[in-house]
């Protein structure tokens, strides 16, 4: 048990009070929180009770903050947890917004690894996507599922890059066909279909000679 010692007023947002608990600071409260609970200097409060008056006051600023977040930036799950927590609000209120925002649609890992997906399939592989989105918090099932229709074998993506990169290049010097395998392994393409682009490409600058 806890007593209030000071209620200020914030000065750069009115609507909200510093709350000082046994003479030091504590959390900030909505102005309408503090009247509506009758909180005043010199009462006793729990921590429970304090939690509990913290989840009223910031649940729905926060939620509102986040729908605006998400409509600028689609963030993933673990993103939108990471920023909230920036903000300083309590894992209660944080569970509140990510629920309410899973809800509503908000926010959906499945479909962002989809979208991911689609938008990187031509300049990245397998490999790199798959690290990219565990990196961004999406479950391995959503990854999967995200990568179960991806064809790695067809022409806009490992071929397309070891064709750019090979440009105007001697490929029967191995030092580059080594720096253009490193590439395509850097964008995550795995080793038979590195070796068949490479196989390609040197074919194709045969033919072209």
């Amino acid at each position: 048990m806890s007593e209030i010692t000071k209620i200020q007023a914030q000065v750069k947002n009115q609507d909200r009070c510093n709350l000082y608990l046994d003479g030091e600071y504590c959390c900030s409260l909505s102005k309408f929180v503090v009247l509506k609970n009758y909180i005043f200097v010199g009462k006793e409060i729990t921590e429970q009770e304090l939690l509990e008056l913290a989840f009223e006051s910031d649940k729905d600023a926060a939620f509102s903050w986040s729908v605006e977040y998400v409509c600028s930036y689609v963030p993933t799950k673990k993103q939108l947890i990471k920023k909230l927590y920036e903000k300083k609000y309590t894992k209660a209120v944080v569970d509140y917004c990510i629920q309410k925002c899973e809800e509503y649609g908000y926010i959906d890992d499945k479909k962002y690894a989809q979208a991911y997906v689609f938008q990187n399939r031509k300049v990245k592989g397998k490999i790199r996507l798959a690290q990219e989105l565990k990196l961004k918090g999406i479950k391995q099932e959503y990854i999967d599922l995200a990568l179960a229709d991806y064809d790695e074998n067809n022409e806009d993506g490992c071929l397309i890059l070891a064709r750019k990169r090979a440009l105007n290049k001697d490929l029967d010097d191995p030092k580059v066909c080594a720096s253009i395998a490193r590439f395509l392994q850097y964008r995550g393409y795995e080793y038979d279909d590195i070796k068949a682009a490479l196989d390609k490409i040197k074919m194709e600058a045969k033919e072209n000679d």
